[in-house]
């Protein structure tokens, strides 16, 4: 399909006159706190999920899309096609992870700063998902006949697990073909192997009374504490002097906090691990039992690097780079030293020779296997057609001329038969509101450009009715 200029012109003039009710609309989603919580009597992620999600079935009504709530899993809105053609899925999340600490602007009080939005889902995935909804409100509104139908999904547990699209796929079918805005433009061809290792060790505790770090498997903690008994003025001293180490000192209790920079388990670079940093500062000024300083010793060792190293395996292909790994979780509880790894590992990576890798590594330090969770990796050949299209498409938009590529993040799209993460983020556009370590997703003060939403609307718009036609 031609992009012709009376199209693009009309697309244009009628996101112009709807920018502000997308904006409204992104800010009343964000007022609601999705996180996942215990099970309440038919709402299997908590009440706040529950929620979320009717508000989005809501605001599809609103713009006459019929809308299903599947038991609260998740929910639709579908734009009815007139040919019969099939089915165009575009799945979305609605749930968020916790807003964690450090933010300067209150996380569910979002607020309109320097063109862009800040509070926790914004950028991940409310902001997205409701520039998808736009762009099917803008095939509604002007009238374009579609062939396919078009279903917009709300999912309630992607930050989780998936288990809400594993539901979906177990009691209904799966869309023809489907896009997933939560990723980059142009196309995510390939999504690296997600997996998530959970690990506890016997410790003798020593003067350690508590040691906590991180909100969550896949960020990387931006704060960890630990409490300790019977520390002397002088090592309290010296740790107070350690980089990045907070001390609150009395003759009893001493609380050690130390402050890094929390990054996505998809995008380590950059971060810095607040558990492994309060580890070695431990290590360096206090003494424990043989038990704890190994324990110890091997949190903060197998944090030195994030592609592996420090797990006892590296791997790199070209199709989907390298390995990562950030250590996610940690906290003294019942004798024991309980870790979580998350680990993204390449498309060609030998999973029997990783997992034994990591093991013995982590045995060394006296850490048994309590919990493995594997998502293997998934993707489309470059040359498949309707990466083309869409690659296409978002170059004649954005006047670039881009290739598709791999992630190390996990999306809906590696639990559908036929789909590919697409935008509405830009690599050449990163977040320029806030220094590092805060403003993306599953950081303090998370922020969505508002121009690149606008942009992925129009992106979306074309998409589908080119898609229309190719399928």
């Amino acid at each position: 399909m031609e992009l012709r200029p009376e199209l693009l012109s009309e697309i244009d003039t009628w996101i112009t006159e709807n920018q502000a009710d997308l904006i409204a609309d992104i800010l009343d989603a964000v007022r609601i706190r999705s996180v996942l919580e215990s099970p309440t009597p038919g709402h299997p992620y908590g009440d706040g999920c529950a929620a979320m999600l009717d508000q989005f079935c809501a605001l599809s009504q609103r713009y006459g899309f019929s809308v299903q709530n599947y038991d609260y899993h998740c929910a639709s809105g579908l734009l009815k096609g007139a040919g019969g053609a099939g089915e165009i899925g575009i799945w979305s999340h609605t749930d968020v992870v916790p807003e964690g600490e450090g933010w300067t602007y209150a996380p569910y009080d979002p607020v309109v700063k320097d063109g862009y939005i800040i509070g926790r889902g914004a950028n991940d995935n409310k902001g997205p998902a409701i520039a998808a909804l736009y762009a099917m409100r803008f095939l509604r509104e002007r009238g374009k006949a579609l062939r396919h139908d078009v279903k917009l999904f709300f999912g309630s547990s992607e930050e989780t697990g998936m288990s809400d699209i594993v539901y979906y796929g177990q009691n209904y079918s799966f869309s023809d073909f489907s896009l997933v805005p939560d990723a980059w433009f142009p196309v995510c061809i390939a999504e690296k192997g997600i997996l998530r290792l959970a690990v506890s060790c016997p410790v003798e505790a020593g003067p350690l009374m508590a040691f906590t770090g991180g909100s969550a498997s896949n960020i990387v903690p931006n704060r960890a504490q630990a409490v300790l008994s019977n520390l002397s003025p002088s090592a309290a001293k010296e740790l107070a002097e350690f980089d990045g180490i907070e001390v609150q000192h009395n003759c009893e209790l001493t609380v050690v906090t130390a402050c890094g920079i929390g990054k996505h388990a998809a995008r380590p670079e950059g971060s810095i691990n607040a558990a492994a940093r309060l580890a070695h500062a431990l290590l360096t000024y206090v003494t424990f039992p043989p038990s704890m300083t190994s324990a110890l010793e091997t949190l903060f060792s197998t944090c030195t690097d994030y592609y592996g190293a420090g797990l006892g395996y590296s791997w790199e292909d070209k199709c989907s780079g390298k390995l990562t790994h950030i250590l996610g979780l940690a906290a003294l509880k019942g004798g024991r030293l309980n870790l979580d790894y998350n680990i993204r590992y390449p498309v060609t990576a030998d999973r029997t020779a990783m997992l034994a890798a990591f093991r013995q590594t982590l045995a060394h330090g006296g850490f048994m296997l309590e919990r493995l969770e594997d998502d293997p990796p998934t993707g489309l050949h470059p040359e498949n057609p309707v990466v083309k299209l869409l690659c296409n498409t978002v170059d004649e938009v954005l006047g670039t001329s881009s290739e598709p590529y791999s992630m190390g993040g996990g999306t809906y799209a590696r639990k559908l038969p036929y789909a590919v993460a697409f935008g509405p983020h830009r690599f050449d556009c990163p977040c320029t509101l806030f220094p590092t370590g805060r403003g993306d997703a599953h950081q303090p003060d998370e922020c969505i450009n508002i121009q690149l939403l606008l942009d992925a609307v129009k992106i979306y718009i074309l998409s589908l009715l080119r898609l229309d036609q190719a399928l």
